[in-house]
């Protein structure tokens, strides 16, 4: 089919309408000092509640890897009762690093915290590497999905040997996160 002058110009009516709209004021493209303050404040609320919490377990001190990976996952749900549990499930001398990573990506992939919470505690019971407990985030996919799960690419778990290209069961063997382009 010939490109028509109509063709063209119906092809440039989106790009003019992006275009014309107004440029963001700096009000609007970055967050007032009082909203900062704001998620300042909760996140260093989650942090001292994450701290709290491993204490509780047992962990005199808490390392801060730890504080910070439990506050994350608080940030996505899960509350102290549920760090403090899982945390009882290590030895005191065990990173939970690993652990509350994994947490945090079940729950951004829509699986139950409880249910979450339970798995890796079972996990750290049975006394699995941290391979063994990394490796739940790429094996679950939330209740009812028909569709693979998207990886969480800031959790640091690999879920590459899990992952589906296009929906059709290809493991994308070793690539955490890539998205292929489908073949034509």
């Amino acid at each position: 089919m010939k490109p028509t002058l109509l063709g063209a110009m119906l092809a440039l009516v989106p790009a003019l309408a992006v275009a014309q709209q107004p440029a963001p004021t700096p009000s609007q493209s970055k967050p007032s000092a009082e909203v900062k303050a704001n998620a300042d404040v909760q996140a260093s609320a989650k942090l001292d509640a994450a701290k709290a919490a491993l204490v509780r377990a047992g962990r005199a001190q808490p390392d801060q890897q730890e504080v910070a990976l439990a506050a994350r996952a608080m940030e996505r749900g899960a509350t102290d009762a549920q760090i403090e549990a899982l945390a009882k499930h290590a030895p005191a001398d065990r990173s939970l690093a690993v652990s509350f990573n994994v947490l945090t990506t079940l729950a951004v992939r829509g699986v139950s915290l409880d249910s979450a919470v339970a798995t890796v505690a079972a996990k750290l019971d049975a006394k699995a590497t941290d391979e063994q407990i990394a490796s739940l985030a790429g094996a679950v996919k939330p209740a009812g999905a028909n569709a693979p799960a998207k990886p969480d690419l800031d959790a640091g778990v690999s879920a590459g040997a899990n992952a589906t290209v296009g929906g059709v069961g290809k493991a994308a063997a070793g690539v955490a996160g890539s998205v292929l382009p489908k073949k034509p």
